[in-house]
C-alpha cells in the first residue's frame, strides 16, 4: 500500500472516531474528504466576471476601473479562480494559516485544471512570488506537472512607519521586489506571475513591471491568483 492510500485510510479512520465540527457554520460535522460540512460545501460557480474590468477584475463604477485608471498596468490580463468571499474565503484561511490538508487539497486539485483551461496557450512559465507557507509550496508542486515553475523574485525589506498613510504604503510596494541576480527573462516567452490573493494588485503589478523592465513585452505578461478580494483601487485608501 503506497503512502497516499495509507494517508487516506488513516484520515477516514480518524474522521470516523473523532468527527470534526464545521468551522464555518459550527453546527454540523464535516464530510469525509471535505474541508466543511455538506451544507456549507455547496458547488461553487467560480470567479464572477460580470460588472468587472476585463483586465484586472476590479468592480466597475460608472463603467470605469479605479485600479487601471490609477496607474500603468504592466500585465496583459489577470485570471482568478474564485472571489474572496463565503466558502472559498473560509477554506483559504484554513489552508494558508492552519495548513489543513482537506483545505489544501481543495485548492491544489482545482488550481492546475483552472490554469490549463483559462490561461492562453503557449504559456510555459509560472513565476511565483515569494512565500513561506507550506500550502503554496504544495500547490505549486502540482502545477509543475504541466508548467515550468520558477521563483525569480526576492523581497527587499523596506522600513514602514506606523504613521505612514495607507496610500503611501500602497505605493511603496513597488519598491519591495527585485529579480534574483543573473536571472534571465526571454522577450518573446509568455509568462504568468502567481500570487495567492489579488486585492489592489500592487504586488503582482510590481512583479510584472520588473519583467517588463527586463525585456518581456507587456502583451506576454499575465498574472493569476487563487482569490480576487474586492477593493475600490488606490483612491479608496
Amino acid at each position: 500500500m503506497n503512502f497516499y492510500k495509507r494517508l487516506f485510510y488513516a484520515d477516514a479512520a480518524a474522521h470516523f472516531l473523532f468527527p470534526e465540527v464545521c468551522g464555518m457554520c459550527e453546527n454540523n460535522f464535516i464530510e469525509h474528504g471535505l474541508p466543511l460540512c455538506k451544507n456549507c460545501f455547496s458547488d461553487s460557480v467560480g470567479f464572477q466576471e460580470k460588472g468587472r474590468c476585463k483586465k484586472c477584475g476590479e468592480l466597475l463604477y460608472n463603467s470605469s476601473c479605479s485600479v487601471c485608471s490609477s496607474r500603468k498596468i504592466y500585465f496583459n490580463k489577470a485570471f482568478f479562480l474564485y472571489n474572496y468571499k463565503n466558502r472559498e474565503k473560509h477554506i483559504f484561511k484554513m489552508a494558508k494559516f492552519e495548513n489543513r490538508h482537506r483545505a489544501v487539497n481543495f485548492f491544489t486539485e482545482n488550481f492546475l485544471n483552472y490554469l490549463k483551461q483559462l490561461l492562453p496557450q503557449n504559456i510555459n512559465y509560472i513565476l511565483a512570488l515569494p512565500s513561506s507557507k507550506p500550502f503554496l509550496e504544495k500547490l505549486l508542486s502540482f502545477v509543475k506537472q504541466d508548467f515550468q515553475v520558477d521563483f525569480p523574485f526576492i523581497v527587499i525589506k523596506k522600513k514602514q512607519s506606523k504613521f505612514m498613510h495607507a496610500k503611501d504604503r500602497f505605493l511603496m510596494i513597488e519598491n519591495t521586489l527585485s529579480l534574483k541576480e543573473n536571472y534571465k527573462l526571454q522577450k518573446n516567452i509568455k509568462y504568468c506571475i502567481f500570487d495567492d490573493v489579488f486585492t489592489t494588485g500592487a504586488t503582482l503589478n510590481s512583479a510584472a513591471k520588473l519583467c517588463n523592465e527586463n525585456g518581456v513585452l507587456i502583451k506576454n505578461i499575465y498574472v493569476a491568483a487563487l482569490l480576487r478580494r474586492d477593493k475600490k483601487g488606490i483612491d479608496s485608501l
